[in-house]
């Protein structure tokens, strides 16, 4: 017998719960954030920041019912693009290959 300890398993983050809501093809309202969370809004949308900032494509939309929801966009080619980010580049601006 061995008196290894057993390994740790992480447990589930709140900012983890976050991504896997935005992750899901309806995305997810600033209610429903605060809801799984129990966060403020400013927090939700520090963490949304922090998820951009950390390179992942987060897309602002509204619903429907004028609400606005947000989705983690596919990633092509290497590159998301986020809302504000989706504006066609002139010639010149184009990065270079």
């Amino acid at each position: 017998m061995s008196d290894a300890p057993e390994p740790a398993t992480r447990r589930p983050t709140k900012a983890g719960h976050v991504q896997r809501l935005l992750a899901r093809p309806e995305g997810a309202t600033l209610a429903d954030l605060r809801a799984a969370t129990g966060w403020q809004p400013h927090t939700v949308r520090a963490a949304l920041t922090r998820l951009r900032q950390a390179g992942l494509a987060i897309e602002r939309s509204r619903s429907d019912a004028g609400r606005t929801v947000y989705r983690i966009l596919p990633v092509h080619d290497g590159i998301g693009l986020t809302t504000s980010d989706a504006r066609p580049t002139a010639p010149s601006e184009a990065p270079a290959p």
